[in-house]
């Protein structure tokens, strides 16, 4: 077996859900490989610091008696917007599909890009004409 083949498998090797050849064929790769025998220790260690981990939360009764009252009301009627709401909606959303359309490929992207440096150029050439008094 080759690394490339046993890492992947390292968490299901280390909770036992392989099959008996995968089993044996990783147990012979872990023995002869440092790295591969390094990430399961690793996962190990990993498995280890979340197994001892023990916070104790308390849970204040008002929130509990909140949380139960909330779901005693069920699910409530959404709020319909007013007329001025609902065409900003519908504004915003056929905005967001016109420049879904004009996505940038790279033609044109590359078109765009083009089109700013000759206008930048020209700019710059104007100014430098303008600036020296040649004519025109």
């Amino acid at each position: 077996m080759r690394c490339e083949d046993c890492l992947p498998l390292i968490e299901e090797y280390f909770d036992k859900e392989l099959d008996a050849r995968t089993g044996e064929q990783m147990s012979a790769h872990l023995s002869t490989c440092a790295d591969c025998a390094a990430a399961l220790d690793s996962l190990s260690f990993e498995q280890e610091i979340y197994a001892r981990y023990d916070r104790p939360v308390e849970v204040a009764p008002s929130l509990w008696a909140s949380v139960s009252a909330e779901i005693a009301r069920g699910p409530q009627p959404e709020h319909t917007p007013p007329a001025r709401q609902k065409f900003l909606s519908r504004l915003r959303d056929r905005f967001a599909v016109s420049l879904a359309a004009l996505a940038l490929r790279p033609a044109l992207a590359s078109t765009l890009a083009l089109l700013f440096v000759a206008i930048a150029a020209g700019s710059l050439w104007l100014a430098h004409v303008h600036n020296t008094g040649a004519p025109r």
